[in-house]
């Protein structure tokens, strides 16, 4: 039988990095950087001995070179969500959500990161499977500077669930990954921008065939380099009895080089710079 994760958190004690704070209210944890390269990570997880769900957040910065890490047990007020904003800075992001197999995330969840400017990278990787109707949101800004984010998605969608992801590199020379592989009867939508500059953009997308008949799901997946040369792929499949409907666009400019497979709808750019390839691994 699968296992049901409600995140919940219990109080937090007064021991934050003093360039990382760290609050709670109505059921979402905020955290705020200052204008040094601030550090935060947070992994939540099954503790191996006693089966408990933990969260272990960890902040440092490297304007003093101090680390605080502390485990907090999920037991007590529910986590509906996490606000991140880092402000300048050379900043790193890190978020494992539910590590470990099993486990469903069955309500709301909102994830939103602001990195501010300076070269910033962040890593967000979800694992849960999105059931019982939930609604997860991801919303990720990069700001000016070079930015590296990562969005990894490797949890089912279930009927009447639906998963929504915004990523913006900004302004800068900006590499953005996403990347979905799972079941998807209910509905996933991802829209990605590069920002102003010469932009990098590796997306896919795998719709997994469910062990048992279901709901069709719905795939909508738009990205758009905006402005300057960008490198822009798009990847799709699906294994044989996935029920999806997808939609699938990329908007271009017309020097922006593009890397598509079968279905996938290209606007604005060159037909020499757009290439379809076949899909056999992730972007």
């Amino acid at each position: 039988m699968r296992q049901t994760f409600r995140p919940s958190l219990e109080a937090l004690e007064a021991r934050w990095v003093p360039t990382v704070t760290a609050s709670i209210k109505n059921g979402v944890a905020y955290f705020v950087g200052d204008k040094a390269n601030d550090l935060v990570q947070l992994v939540a997880s099954v503790d191996g001995d006693t089966g408990d769900n933990l969260i272990t957040a960890t902040y440092t910065s490297n304007k003093n070179g101090s680390t605080t890490s502390t485990t907090i047990n999920l037991t007590d007020t529910p986590l509906t969500g996490a606000w991140v904003l880092l402000n300048n800075g050379n900043d790193t992001f890190i978020f494992q959500n539910f590590v470990g197999t099993g486990f469903d995330l069955a309500s709301n969840f909102d994830l939103a990161v602001g990195l501010g400017d300076g070269n910033n990278s962040a890593d967000i990787a979800m694992t849960a499977n999105v059931t019982g109707g939930a609604l997860v949101n991801l919303n990720v800004a990069g700001g000016k500077g070079r930015d590296n984010l990562a969005v990894n998605f490797f949890g089912n969608i279930d009927e009447g669930s639906t998963v929504t992801a915004r990523v913006d590199g900004g302004k800068g020379n900006d590499t953005i990954t996403i990347n979905h592989n799972g079941v998807v009867q209910g509905n996933a939508s991802f829209l990605v921008i590069g920002g102003g500059d010469n932009d990098v953009i590796q997306t896919s997308f795998y719709a997994v065939a469910p062990g048992t008949e279901g709901a069709t799901g719905n795939i909508d997946v738009a990205i758009t380099g905006s402005k300057q040369k960008n490198r822009l792929s798009l990847l799709a499949a699906a294994d044989e009895g996935a029920s999806v409907n997808a939609f699938l666009k990329v908007y271009a400019n017309k020097d922006d080089i593009v890397r598509i497979t079968d279905g996938v709808f290209v606007y604005g750019a060159k037909g020499k710079n757009v290439t379809k390839v076949a899909f056999d691994s992730f972007a």
